[in-house]
């Protein structure tokens, strides 16, 4: 009676264990999935209907940009790793901390004008529908420029 009542409480468990991570793997383990950046720049292409010309433009302009922002990161993270190699110090220089923390505010300034730089090259390029549509995927920003996730729509 003993083995039996261990051996149904093992298998319950087991089913548990089983069941829980089948739903988990499902419902992707709680985290939407965000598309890749490439596909990302597919849909915006597909959702503007853009014309062959606009679309070409529109990819080589991107993976411009794409490497551009991977230069960035590169940029940042090696400030950064100086600033962490200051802090580590016994002593850290705090003009040197401020030099860096300026350093990397100006890196991050620039790709953010840059970014919107090719934002609005892009809708140059647009038809006044297309350019109403991507007003509309863009959406309303909140106070800090960005998407407000939060707010219901």
């Amino acid at each position: 009676m003993d083995m039996k009542r261990t051996m149904t409480g093992l298998l319950t468990a087991f089913l548990v264990v089983v069941l829980a991570s089948q739903s988990l793997a499902w419902w992707g383990g709680g985290k939407p999935k965000r598309p890749s950046h490439d596909k990302r720049i597919e849909m915006i292409a597909r959702r503007l209907k853009l014309t062959d010309e606009q679309k070409k433009k529109f990819l080589a302009h991107q993976a411009e940009m794409k490497k551009a922002m991977l230069a960035n990161r590169k940029q940042v993270k090696e400030v950064g790793n100086k600033l962490k190699a200051e802090l580590k110090k016994d002593a850290p220089d705090r003009k040197k901390v401020h030099a860096r923390i300026n350093e990397i505010n100006e890196l991050q300034r620039k790709m953010q004008i840059r970014r919107v730089d090719s934002l609005l090259d892009l809708r140059k390029s647009l038809s006044p529908e297309q350019r109403k549509k991507f007003r509309g995927m863009i959406g309303p920003l909140g106070e800090n420029g960005h998407r407000d996730r939060h707010r219901k729509r």
